[in-house]
């Protein structure tokens, strides 16, 4: 894989695509960045980095025409990877639906993807991620940590995005060799609210306890509740309450 690593950019993915659109090969390819000016979250979220304390990402992958119907399955493979990362650097993350990354009840890496779709099939994807690596403090951001906030300790930023690329290009062979019931296996024995309800803000705003029952292809959570209902929710539309416990 052809990695490039910058200094201040716009953002990982805007810099990723506009290398992509040059390439003439089909293989993977990265950016690393030490900071970014606009960087993104799911939804039109901002991701707010410190220069030289976040690993900061973007990985093209080229696909074999993968159905939209099967988009989740990319968000499943991604959050595991970010997760495999965080733990071979000594962490036991959580990942909260549909896929952050959570340490002691905090939100410590967060994932951008944008497909590429040609008809009604994926062609490409960007992964976007990006982790806190040494910040001692989040400013305004109660429900942040870092690497350093959970282990103690201080680590090299490109160290942990070359591992975090490395897993991704792992987890990504699971996507082109379709093993989608491995992938939402392993998705669904990670993800916070599986093992026991939890409370979460419903679309009226009332909080009740919800336990998640399953995750669709297309990433609707489906939800059972104290009173014995069961429903399924887009993203943004339920809201695990902070910090996670």
């Amino acid at each position: 894989m052809e990695i490039k690593t910058l200094q201040s950019i716009d953002s990982t993915n805007a810099a990723l695509k506009r290398w992509l659109k040059k390439r003439t090969t089909r293989e993977p390819a990265a950016i690393i960045a030490q900071s970014q000016t606009q960087g993104r979250g799911q939804m039109g979220t901002s991701w707010q980095d410190t220069p030289d304390e976040s690993a900061l990402l973007s990985v093209g992958f080229f696909l074999k025409s993968l159905p939209i119907q099967q988009q989740f399955f990319i968000s499943m493979a991604v959050a595991l990877a970010v997760k495999a990362c965080l733990k071979h650097f000594g962490l036991s993350p959580t990942i909260k639906w549909p896929n952050d990354l959570y340490c002691n009840g905090h939100k410590i890496a967060g994932i951008l993807i944008e497909n590429q779709l040609v008809g009604a099939t994926i062609q490409n994807v960007v992964v976007g991620v990006g982790i806190n690596v040494n910040q001692a403090s989040f400013p305004g951001l109660p429900h942040a940590t870092s690497i350093f906030l959970c282990s103690g300790h201080k680590l090299a930023p490109r160290d942990v995005a070359l591992q975090c690329i490395d897993e991704l290009e792992m987890r990504m062979d699971w996507i082109h060799a379709q093993r989608f019931d491995f992938i939402k296996k392993n998705y669904l024995q990670q993800l916070y609210g599986v093992a026991a309800a939890k409370p979460v803000m419903l679309p009226d705003g009332s909080v009740t306890n919800g336990i998640v029952r399953d995750v669709t292809s297309s990433g609707r959570i489906v939800m059972a509740f104290e009173s014995g209902e069961t429903a399924d929710f887009d993203i943004k539309e339920v809201q695990w309450q902070l910090p996670l416990r």
